[in-house]
Parts: C-alpha cells; structure tokens; sequence
C-alpha cells in the first residue's frame, strides 16, 4: 500500500521549500546589494517572521546576516545600536529599509539575561519563573541615525517561553484544516465530475450508434 504524506508533512514541506527559497534569494541578493568595502555582513531581504523562526529553531542559517550589537542608554532614557568590535551575545540583522532587527540565540539567554540593558530592550512574559529560558517572539526593532552605523530603538522585542509557539505555528494549524476541507471538495468535485464525463461518453456512444445504424438505414 502506498503511503501518502498527510496534510501536514505536505505543509511542513512546502513551509521548509519556502524558508530554503528566501534564504538562497537572499545570498543571491548579496553580492549586488551589498557592494560596499565597509559591509562585512549581508542584508537580511527576508520578513521578520522568518528571522524569528530561524533564530530560534537554526540561528546557524542566519550567520551571514547576524552582527555583534553594542548598546548603550542615552541620558533622556532612549538606546543607540551599533556594531560591535567584539564577540557579544546580542546580533542584529540589519535589514534593505536601513531598520536593524536585535535578536540573540536562545543557547545563550543566561548570558544575554545577565546583562542590565536586557530589560530594557525586551518585554517579558507577564508569568513566567525565573528560571525559564525565554525565546524571541519578536526582535527588538532599532531606526537609523546613521544608515549603516547607528540606530536608535523604535520598539522593544517581546520575550516567551522557550516551549511556546512560534506565531505562524497557530496559522499553520487553521491552513490545515482549511487544506483538508479543500481536499475533500475536490475530492468530491473530482468524483462528480468522472461520474458526468463517464455518463456524457456513454451517450455519445449511444448517439453514434443510433446515427451510424441511420446511415446505414438511409442507404
């Protein structure tokens, strides 16, 4: 008997085709966009929804677009983004509007955790324990000042817990159910439809019958 994927090994497929397209679209992008001696980076051309995904499921994909972030708070309480010299826990990626999204991999969330700025950039769950390890929801999102070099943050990013879902995984759900009510209708039209074409063919057949025996009556 052949087995057949089921609806959701079909959608986890094509989501997986679509991320391994976006990403190579991306590193195709690379050499024309980013043709400038200073950038040692690529730019990330993807959505943030992406960017989420993959840093917290395969941040290894993302290497080329992540940069060691420097923060530092302003005196009237604001903070400025930019590259650092060093290795940090804290990357950005920087993205083709000049914006730069700050993420960091969930491996090190007790390191970047430690750090005083760290409340200031990401919102926490309301109920939590202390000893979760918290997840990225959604990076914190930084505007230029200087396109390239400095940013200023425009939105915190929002912190879940490690095992919570990711946002697409609870639309992924409803697509399929969707899928499946699909299926079945095309299923069921599909049958139809054979049903009538087979039905229209023996009529056909019956009214070439009845017209050849004519013929030969008439002749």
């Amino acid at each position: 008997m052949e087995f057949l994927p089921t609806p959701l090994e079909r959608l986890l497929a094509l989501e997986a085709a679509v991320e391994g397209l976006l990403i190579n679209e991306a590193h195709l992008n690379v050499s024309s966009i980013n043709d400038v001696p200073s950038r040692s980076h690529a730019i990330w051309q993807a959505d943030e929804l992406l960017l989420t995904r993959l840093i917290r499921k395969t941040p290894i994909a993302l290497q080329a677009y992540l940069v060691p972030a420097e923060l530092t708070l302003t005196e009237k309480g604001g903070i400025i983004l930019e590259k650092s010299q060093h290795s940090s826990p804290l990357v950005f990626c920087e993205l083709n509007d000049g914006d730069a999204l700050l993420c960091y991999d969930f491996n090190l969330f007790h390191r970047v955790n430690d750090l005083g700025i760290f409340n200031c950039i990401f919102e926490r769950p309301a109920t939590h324990e202390s000893t979760d390890i918290l997840a990225i929801q959604r990076p914190a999102l930084f505007k230029p000042i200087v396109r390239g070099e400095k940013w200023t943050m425009h939105r915190k990013g929002e912190l879940v817990p490690r095992s919570a879902n990711i946002p697409e995984q609870t639309q992924n759900m409803n697509l399929i159910i969707r899928l499946d009510e699909l299926e079945r209708n095309f299923y069921r039209l599909s049958s139809i439809y054979h049903t009538e074409i087979r039905d229209l063919r023996s009529i056909v057949l019956t009214h070439e019958q009845q017209l050849s025996a004519l013929m030969r009556i008439s002749r």
